[in-house]
């Protein structure tokens, strides 16, 4: 169980804070039931999570795991997305958005760019979809890399870039 002034990955909000456990202040709740009332990080407003059902809750990377990740960089083989259409394309990057983990969205990214890359020297232009999916995991990813490591999420690029040793786009293309 999290505690309050706990640090968490809470399924698309990205990071939350928690700040309280208990009942939740609203009268439509079974007022027995316990809920972590979390604050987003990077967002206004309030969300009351129930402790007892799975919902998806992880703790955020420690400092030391958001090093690892960001030394690890150079060496992940990039798998660009081969989809027949859009919808196949979509429900991949949704799958791989959905498990809000630091290692799928880092996939995405990088899948996606992959594939933008190649549009762009066969003459095409980046598809929406991947424009959409790629800056909602941008987000996410960049997220929690600030948290743990100290920095605003503008920072997190930068950061990647100069500790992976990246000379190109390819570690977190710009959206």
């Amino acid at each position: 169980m999290y505690q309050p002034g706990d640090l968490i990955i809470y399924g698309g909000e990205g990071v939350c804070r928690v700040t309280a456990i208990g009942p939740a202040p609203i009268a439509a709740v079974d007022s027995e039931r316990l809920y972590y009332t979390l604050t987003p990080l990077y967002r206004q407003g309030v969300i009351y999570a129930p402790t007892d059902i799975a919902v998806p809750m992880r703790p955020i990377l420690s400092r030391e795991e958001a090093h690892a990740l960001i030394r690890s960089i150079p060496t992940m083989a990039s798998d660009p997305a081969e989809f027949s259409d859009a919808k196949q394309a979509a429900q991949q990057y949704k799958a791989l958005l959905q498990t809000y983990d630091y290692a799928n969205l880092l996939r995405l990214i990088r899948m996606i760019y992959a594939k933008n890359e190649q549009a762009i020297t066969q003459g095409k232009a980046y598809s929406h979809v991947e424009e959409r999916f790629l800056k909602r995991a941008r987000e996410l990813l960049h997220g929690e890399l600030a948290v743990a490591l100290g920095v605003a999420p503008g920072e997190v690029e930068s950061l990647i870039r100069e500790h992976a040793g990246a000379e190109r786009n390819e570690v977190c293309p710009p959206v």
